[in-house]
């Protein structure tokens, strides 16, 4: 029976590729949060955190790498 390769949330393959569903993901929520911040320029509070939650949706997306489970080339 083939296993198919899963993703996981870990710290040891932070430079390793991210998937890229899940880089997009960050991607997106980080330039969505820019959006939102932008628009709300009245609101200092909202901006602040709007920010914070895009960089760190980001940052966080690269922790998450391809595990293989003992499959050498999984496609």
């Amino acid at each position: 029976m083939s296993k198919r390769a899963v993703s996981r949330l870990k710290f040891k393959p932070y430079f390793h590729p991210t998937p890229k569903r899940i880089r997009v993901f960050g991607d997106s929520l980080a330039a969505a949060s820019i959006m939102v911040a932008g628009l709300n320029t009245n609101s200092p509070d909202v901006m602040i955190w709007c920010a914070v939650i895009g960089g760190l949706g980001k940052f966080l997306s690269n922790f998450f790498t391809i595990e293989n489970d003992g499959q050498e080339n999984a496609e």
